[in-house]
């Protein structure tokens, strides 16, 4: 179970660093910005699911 919910986990943040070294910090946060809200539904739903089991 572990498992299942690290993979819905968003990705880090690190990835800002180089971007803001690159001009390319608006970018960069909207993408985790998606990433952020797509995790939240996924470990949502994956929760819900998995305790079902």
């Amino acid at each position: 179970m572990a498992a299942i919910l690290f993979a819905g986990m968003p990705m880090l943040g690190i990835h800002l660093l180089p971007a803001l070294k690159h001009g390319h910090e608006g970018v960069s946060a909207a993408a985790l910005r998606v990433t952020m809200v797509a995790a939240f539904a996924t470990i949502s739903l994956l929760l819900r699911f998995t305790s079902l089991v």
